[in-house]
């Protein structure tokens, strides 16, 4: 074979070859789901109870977690009402341009009714 036809062949089977290994990596990944990391860790053994230190900063984080996540709802509730505020408030505007021109044309209507009368 000639040599660029062998490179060419060499890099298709390299390609090859780790597109498979790729997909055996991932298919045991998913068959296991890394578990056998976990098999060093002895999970019956919490460190939060033995230290201290971890504990309250734990204890620190899940109270820092619950305020900021109480901050986002109350961000999120004030634009919502902000929200429907404005919605109403150009609802209101847009029945209140309609109810004034009726109220005008009824104007127009009494007053040319009255010049005729006169």
């Amino acid at each position: 074979m000639k040599e660029k036809k062998v490179k060419t062949l060499a890099k298709q089977v390299f390609l090859d070859a780790g597109s498979q290994i790729q997909s055996h990596r991932k298919t045991e990944l998913k068959l296991d789901g890394g578990f056998h990391l976990m098999d060093q860790v002895d999970i019956t053994k919490d460190p939060a109870k033995e230290d201290p230190m971890l504990r309250k900063q734990l204890k620190r984080n899940k109270t820092d977690a619950r305020r900021k996540l109480q901050n986002i709802q109350s961000t999120f509730d004030a634009k919502q009402l902000e929200r429907e505020l404005l919605d109403n408030d150009i609802f209101d505007d847009e029945a209140g341009s309609d109810d004034e021109n009726k109220d005008k044309d009824k104007l127009d209507g009494e007053n040319k009714d009255q010049d005729k009368n006169k």
